[in-house]
This record gives structure tokens, sequence and C-alpha cells, in this order.
């Protein structure tokens, strides 16, 4: 085999592997990646809206009761949190 040969070869091999590079990088900055979840930090009120109990981000502070902390996807986290009811009992875990 002569060098130009050789040297043709991997010039086509270093040709491809520039090809190859260039759709992975692509693929990895267009495709979304499913798995991320928003995580807020804020403030739900529990009351009634047409007869069903839920979690709201409106709400009274004196009528309803407060759940301060984590919220995923429009629902309370639990693991860290600050809980008042309507009596004036805080529950609070961090």
């Amino acid at each position: 085999m002569s060098i130009d040969v050789v040297l043709q070869f991997n010039l086509k091999m270093v040709m491809k592997m520039k090809q190859i590079l260039l759709i992975a990088l692509t693929l990895l900055f267009f495709i979304p990646i499913p798995f991320v979840q928003a995580v807020e930090t804020g403030i739900l009120f529990r009351r009634e809206v047409h007869g069903k109990l839920g979690r709201y981000k409106e709400g009274n502070a004196e009528k309803n009761e407060k759940y301060l902390g984590e919220i995923n996807n429009g629902k309370p986290n639990r693991k860290r949190y600050t809980f008042q009811s309507l009596w004036g009992n805080v529950c609070r875990r961090v």
C-alpha cells in the first residue's frame, strides 16, 4: 500500500467522524429531555371551588388553610413545607 492510499483512507474516516459528531451534537441540543420536572416554591390555599376541594394559588389567608413550600407540577411537595390550618396550628418540616 502506498502512503497516498493510507492518507486518503484516513481522511475519509476523519470526515465521517466529523459528520457523526455533528449529527450527535445536533440531536443533543434539539431533542427535549422529558424527565426534567419544574420545582417551584410558593403558597397554595386549600379551598372548595364548584364543590371540589383542592389546592389553588389564589385564596384567602384568613379563611383557607395555607401551604407554604415546594410545589411540583401544581401539587404540594411534602418533603419541605409549612402548613397552617384555620385554627392557627403550624406544622413545619424542613
